[in-house]
């Protein structure tokens, strides 16, 4: 029978709406101590401060994004300029999922910067703004008619059981990082920082007892003036990881419940600090992180397939629910390459390399989960004579995890990281290497058919035999004793002791309890 506790009657429903892609645009004047821009090199983005929450009838987000744009010079040097900006937006909720939970996932595609005039820049991005609904739908079926308690007890069902996911959300919010990034002794100390890039990365989730704690990495990229007594100015990128970690409180988890994450950082400061000898061979570097973490365990939800009264007519109306079954969630790294033309092949050292990735497809294949996407790499280059020039262009991505399994009909909830980056400009084309980390959760999807109402029509009582009356039936290969009890008015119950079946076959001849032996039963 269903248990007290109305949360376990119930499934989750999921919807996911339309995706929004929305174009974004911001102009951007350069301040009065920044030199004019003469070329473009490089124009990147990440997105922070995300929050969503679900209002009268349509799903609220926002956030900001923070745009870095490196710039040549005319005089043959490489600068920096950021700006943020806020976005905001709603998606229309259906009307049975009021009270839903609101999950939304946003990804850049594409980010552009124009040059509008040498201290006036504008930027563009496209913004793709997904939005998933959870909802809990009873599985308990409506009994409409109005029945006395005897009544309802002779209303009779027959269970099944739904495929569930318990689904467990919880955050680390706008957690303070003051990290001193060394630079090794082969490494050049810095004459003027010119960005820091971070990127976060979580490689390990696990729940414990009403908490789940995480491990990570903010990958630090740091574009800098080396330091020296020259007149040629030489820049150059070095890359640090900076750990994270942290536990935080989540209520109904327990130990093997399936964990995923993902993270986001803002509000990024940079500054350097000289050693003893006066060089600057120290960056601090201060921010914030969130980490949005998911837990999920599997759970049986009991079903009604069939239900009938014995005392009245009645009929049901099927509805469907949707089976939900987290199958693995996991970490993984792995690595891309591939080569384009340079046909600029005096620009032969390469200052720095940058890239960011999405994930456009999964899909299952036997028994491997399957991610494609693309890869956008950034690279400054130097032909050594106080010029530079930046390239873009993309990289395929595919990569697979073992799930263990096949899938009938497979999600996957996934996040995606650049961990490293590698380019050198060698014999007329960029060459590049990337290393990337995946974190998932993958589920195998379907559909239960179920009795969502059972209508009762007390001015249609059933047929009663009398005392003298005895009813034979012969069954067919295709009956069992629920059909045959439903078909007479009687119940499993009474028929299997009418008939002394205690759970064996049903035999060729059947009788039907009559009512006066079925009041013994009850």
């Amino acid at each position: 029978m269903f248990s007290e506790n109305s949360e376990n009657n119930c499934v989750i429903k999921k919807i996911s709406l339309p995706t929004q892609t929305r174009e974004l645009v911001s102009d951007l004047s350069l301040p009065d101590y920044l030199p004019d821009v003469s070329r473009l090199l490089r124009t990147s983005a990440s997105i922070g401060g995300e929050s969503s929450f679900v209002g009268s009838g349509s799903a609220e987000y926002d956030g900001e994004i923070s745009y870095t744009v490196i710039y040549a010079t005319s005089d043959g040097r490489i600068k920096s300029v950021s700006l943020t900006s806020g976005f905001s937006g709603s998606a229309s909720i259906p009307d049975d999922m009021t009270g839903c939970e609101c999950e939304v996932s946003t990804c850049l595609d594409g980010v552009f910067c124009r040059l509008q005039n040498p201290r006036r820049l504008s930027l563009r991005c496209k913004l793709k703004v997904s939005c998933d609904l959870y909802s809990q739908r009873s599985a308990e079926p409506v009994i409409s008619g109005k029945l006395s308690p005897e009544e309802e007890a002779n209303v009779q069902k027959r269970f099944g059981e739904c495929r569930t996911v318990k689904r467990i959300c919880a955050r680390d919010e706008n957690v303070p990082v003051s990290e001193d990034v060394e630079l090794e002794g082969h490494e050049a100390a810095v004459g003027e920082l010119i960005s820091v890039c971070l990127t976060p990365y979580i490689y390990e989730s696990k729940a414990g007892m009403g908490t789940i704690s995480y491990r990570g990495d903010v990958i630090c990229e740091i574009i800098y003036l080396a330091a020296n007594t020259s007149d040629d100015a030489e820049y150059t990128s070095v890359r640090r990881k900076i750990a994270i970690e942290g536990e935080v409180a989540a209520d109904g988890v327990s130990e093997g419940f399936m964990v995923t994450a993902c993270a986001g950082v803002s509000g990024v400061e940079y500054r350097t600090q000289a050693n003893a000898f006066g060089e600057n061979r120290t960056v601090e570097v201060d921010f914030s992180y969130t980490v949005q973490l998911t837990a999920f365990s599997n759970a049986c939800v009991e079903t009604v397939t069939d239900m009938y009264s014995t005392d009245y007519a009645s009929k049901t109306e099927e509805t469907s629910l949707e089976s939900r079954e987290a199958i693995r969630a996991a970490s993984f790294n792995f690595s891309i390459d591939g080569a384009v033309p340079l046909d600029e092949k005096e620009y032969d050292r390469v200052v720095s390399s940058s890239a960011e990735a999405v994930i456009e497809e999964t899909f299952v294949s036997g028994q491997k989960m399957v991610f494609a996407g693309s890869a956008e790499v950034s690279v400054i280059l130097a032909n050594g004579a106080g010029s530079y020039i930046g390239r873009t262009f993309k990289l395929p991505i595919r990569a697979e995890s073992d799930i263990g399994r096949e899938a009938h009909s497979a999600e996957c909830l996934c996040s995606l990281s650049v961990l490293s980056v590698y380019a050198r400009a060698d014999g007329g084309e960029i060459r590049a290497e990337a290393e990337l980390g995946i974190t998932y959760c993958a589920f195998d999807t379907g559909e239960c058919r179920a009795v969502g109402r059972c209508s009762v029509m007390k001015e249609l009582p059933t047929k009663k035999a009398l005392p003298s009356q005895i009813t034979i039936c012969y069954p067919s290969d295709e009956d069992d004793l629920w059909s045959i009890a439903k078909r007479y008015g009687s119940t499993e119950r009474a028929v299997s002791a009418e008939n002394d079946l205690g759970g064996g076959a049903l035999g060729n001849v059947i009788v039907i309890p009559n009512e006066s032996r079925k009041k013994t039963v009850f």
